[in-house]
């Protein structure tokens, strides 16, 4: 990857779908953006040199416990409001309305969280800068 950009906290990379991605095995989920080149950002460990080369480590990242904080939470959310209103004897509106509610609290609490404590969990990590070797066949 190159190094694109710096700021105090980041450093900005940018790659090659074709010449990077070609043995990743999710490199089929990533053509849906339908741009040749990724950006990603990475935490600031040294300084570095726009254009300058390096080797990044992906973090592993765990799926499934993510797809439920974002999806199953909320949607636990809802239920739960949904039949408590539902059971306290409120009218299906207002028990639509309260779950709905609910449910958009719970998605704005972990946007807050996304942006608080999630926000560099994930990021990925510069190993090492890459010196560029230059072949000449003879």
């Amino acid at each position: 990857m190159t190094v694109k950009k710096m700021d105090n906290k980041y450093v900005y990379l940018k790659t090659n779908r074709a010449s990077e991605c070609s043995t990743c095995s999710i490199s089929g989920a990533c053509s849906l953006t339908g741009t040749p080149d990724i950006e990603l950002k990475a935490m600031r460990e040294e300084s570095y040199i726009p254009g300058e080369k390096v080797l990044v480590e992906l973090p592993q990242v765990p799926l499934a416990k993510i797809a439920m904080l974002v999806y199953g939470f909320p949607l636990l959310v809802f239920l739960a409001l949904a039949i408590l209103s539902y059971g306290i004897g409120l009218n299906d509106l207002f028990s639509f309305s309260i779950a709905i509610g609910g449910m958009a609290v719970s998605y704005f609490i972990l946007s807050i969280l996304d942006k608080k404590k999630f926000k560099d969990m994930y990021l990925p990590k510069i190993i090492k800068k890459v010196k560029n070797e230059i072949k000449i066949n003879d």
